[in-house]
């Protein structure tokens, strides 16, 4: 029994935090380890994001197991240029990448056209916005107030491309705290 209580002991803390458990003894054994609520008002907000991050973790996996997110080599082959040119625009503001916990970065397709231009407003929205995935969902999210049209739709159109800026700024996208 002792293993199996070990065993429950080293998955319930696989993630290094503190926890609290509750042990069910019968006849002076462990039949079960559980691990119990939070109790206070911040243990339940900190259960809560931690919760939260762990969705968010598997929703960027997800994000960047499609193969419309290049990794820096495969955003190179589609520029025409190398990989560290592709990350020192993306320091520089000129590229949008993105970054996971566990992943690295990846590069939509979507900011560079079937001729290999990129979208002229990106370094402009980045600046803006001064977070990537602000970025990101400001172009991908669809906005009423325009009939459902994207941030991305507006940034393809060169006659339209203020306008997107101008949206961003109204719409409050900032970055995510």
């Amino acid at each position: 029994m002792a293993k199996q209580v070990l065993s429950q002991l080293n998955k319930l803390i696989a993630d290094d935090r503190d926890v609290t458990l509750n042990l069910t003894v019968v006849r002076g054994k462990v039949v079960s380890v559980r691990e119990a609520p939070p109790t206070t008002p911040e243990q339940r907000l900190a259960a809560a994001m931690g919760r939260a991050a762990a969705r968010g973790d598997v929703l960027i996996g997800t994000l960047f197991d499609d193969p419309e997110m290049l990794n820096s080599d495969r955003m190179a082959r589609r520029l025409g240029i190398t990989r560290e040119t592709v990350n020192t625009m993306r320091h520089d503001g000129r590229l949008l990448g993105l970054e996971g916990a566990r992943r690295g970065v990846r590069y939509p397709a979507w900011q560079v056209d079937s001729d290999g231009h990129m979208l002229k407003i990106m370094p402009v929205l980045i600046q803006e916005l001064g977070d990537a995935w602000a970025v990101y969902r400001f172009l991908l999210q669809r906005h009423p107030e325009l009939d459902g049209v994207t941030g991305l739709d507006l940034a393809r159109d060169p006659v339209r491309e203020a306008e997107a800026v101008r949206l961003a700024r109204s719409q409050g996208f900032a970055p995510a705290a």
